[in-house]
């Protein structure tokens, strides 16, 4: 029997009240960073332009584009507002499978309360977003080391919002059965955009989103799935992920352990495969004073696939010279040069101004990214990153941060994120009254006493 009939059967079958209290937690998190992030994202050059192309759909009586103060039809919502969140690179990461999880299930889950066939309470949707993740989290994880092949978690993001969505809208196991099947048509997405700065990086959280949406649709009409989208003769792990299948990964502590509490979210707009460089980065330079003139070369330590999206492009030639805001967040030598010149990394150090600036990319041009073979072997896909100085006047200076803020193991409260949140907010494409705002993060915080989760997303239009 394929797999995916357990992972079925536990959605069908979940409470809100299995749910540990940290998964409750991790939840709330996920939903205001991703709706923050999504409010930054929507004045970005990308944000502006999917929430055109959401709008020439119509469908007033859809689902809410948020920061644009208008309704379209609700896959659309769904792509624009996954898309928004997921192009400043503001959302979070999954540490063990690794990409981003968080974006794809949230503006899905959002985009469908508001028109579900009945009113879906505020448990029902944490439930339906804490399962969503977690399947995707093992989807990943199941294709054992073949998981770095090049595929983004996004790839199979369409499967999981179809069982979130499924059962969000009420539907019988079989039907969630046919839904996923329908969504595996849909599955798609590669790293190919990390190494070339593309904005196609940004779209498949938004395509997965949309797609697990019509997949619901054509499954409610009848239509009929395959039964055997993992481990078919091609099934994804055999045709995706050569082969390589881990029952262990995917199907371990189902029910009592919710991979959400593995989500990481970001203190830096840019790759995750950066953020350890920077926070050592920036931790030596303030314990050492370090000014630009003071460094002669820089040497960053990581494993080879951080070093393929963000040390190297696709000649092989140093990340030293991004030429737009999207490269530079996968560049370590840039993000490195920025934590050493402007002691912050911030969404205003990728800027084209920037870009331009000849001190900061002189700088980046002494940053090294270095394959350590020592991390590739390490139980993890983000490993800490050794950052090593070297001075002018001759000093050796290094260090190693093993939690970036924001990881289980060093996390963000919920004061940093509601801070987060409406900082973000003011980036906004439309001005939203901060009433809405508080209105918004009020009923996130009380997400388990919501009565009508349709009703969170129209104050931030």
């Amino acid at each position: 029997m394929d797999p995916i009939r357990k992972l079925a059967t536990h959605f069908a079958a979940a409470r809100y009240e299995d749910l540990s209290s940290e998964a409750r937690e991790a939840v709330k998190m996920t939903v205001l960073d991703t709706a923050g992030a999504a409010l930054a994202g929507s004045s970005s050059e990308p944000g502006r332009g999917i929430a055109r192309i959401a709008q020439r759909y119509g469908g007033a009586t859809g689902s809410t584009l948020l920061a644009h103060g208008a309704r379209v039809a609700t896959p659309m919502a769904a792509l624009a507002n996954g898309v928004m969140a997921r192009c400043g690179e503001l959302d979070g990461t999954h540490e063990t499978g690794g990409g981003h999880v968080g974006v794809c299930m949230v503006p899905a889950a959002l985009a469908l309360v508001e028109i579900a066939p009945a009113p879906v309470s505020g448990r029902e949707l944490a439930l339906g977003i804490a399962l969503g993740v977690d399947m995707l989290c093992r989807l990943r994880m199941g294709a054992g080391k073949s998981k770095a092949i090049g595929w983004m978690a996004e790839t199979m993001a369409p499967m999981s919002v179809a069982a979130m969505g499924s059962r969000l809208f009420g539907l019988d196991e079989e039907r969630m059965l046919d839904a996923i099947g329908l969504a595996y048509a849909s599955c798609s997405g590669n790293v190919q955009p990390t190494v070339e700065g593309a904005w196609s990086l940004w779209t498949p959280a938004g395509s997965a989103a949309a797609a697990g949406i019509l997949a619901i649709d054509l499954a409610r009409e009848g239509f009929q799935g395959p039964r055997n989208p993992l481990l078919g003769e091609f099934g994804l792990y055999r045709l995706y992920f050569r082969g390589d299948y881990d029952e262990g990964a995917l199907l371990g502590g189902l029910g009592e352990r919710n991979e959400i509490v593995n989500n990481s979210l970001k203190p830096y707009p840019t790759c995750k495969y950066t953020h350890h460089a920077i926070a050592t980065t920036l931790e030596l330079v303030r314990t050492h004073a370090l000014r630009p003139e003071h460094v002669r070369r820089v040497t960053v330590a990581t494993n080879t696939m951080g070093a393929t999206q963000c040390g190297f492009d696709a000649t092989g030639a140093p990340k030293t010279t991004p030429t737009t805001p999207g490269a530079a967040k996968f560049s370590i030598p840039f993000t490195v040069a920025a934590a050493i010149a402007r002691g912050q990394v911030t969404l205003n150090e990728f800027t084209d101004e920037a870009l331009r600036d000849a001190g900061l990319l002189a700088l980046a041009a002494r940053v090294e990214t270095r394959i350590d073979p020592a991390k590739d072997a390490l139980p993890m896909l983000y490993p800490p990153m050794d950052v090593r100085i070297e001075t002018t006047d001759g000093r050796v200076i290094a260090g190693c941060e093993p939690f970036v803020k924001g990881h289980p193991e060093n996390p963000f409260t919920w004061s940093d994120c509601v801070e987060r949140f409406m900082a973000w907010a003011g980036a906004s494409a439309r001005p939203i009254a901060r009433a809405h705002l508080e209105r918004f993060v009020a009923m996130v915080d009380d997400l388990e006493n919501v009565k009508d989760a349709g009703e969170m997303a129209p104050p931030l239009a």
